[in-house]
């Protein structure tokens, strides 16, 4: 993502990560990365729970209870325009991926 943060502001979006991470794990993640964008923490998974995208399934991987890997597309209303989801946690979209979907809702508006 940070390597196409700029084509998604751009297209007059902004980019922020949610993890349920602690902030102080966010903040070695930024540094280690060299991300710029925001990664905020969901530590109490409040986000994740809101918007129904926690993995409920148990299925042996560890996984259950985590946020399902998502782009949410929200508009400055926070309205959710979008989602882009994938089966599975190992799978992320793209920012090709994002600026279809910022596109799709820009003609929708």
């Amino acid at each position: 993502m940070q390597a196409g943060v700029s084509k998604i502001e751009d297209a007059g979006a902004v980019l922020w990560g949610v993890n349920i991470d602690s902030v102080e794990t966010l903040k070695e993640v930024r540094t280690q990365l060299d991300i710029k964008f925001p990664l905020l923490s969901d530590a109490g998974a409040q986000v994740i729970n809101a918007y129904g995208i926690r993995n409920k399934e148990k299925d042996g991987t560890g996984q259950e209870g985590l946020a399902i890997p998502m782009t949410l597309i929200i508009d400055k209303d926070g309205v959710v325009k979008d989602k882009l989801a994938h089966e599975g946690v190992g799978r992320r979209h793209g920012v090709a991926d994002i600026l279809a979907a910022l596109e799709k809702v820009s003609k929708e508006n």
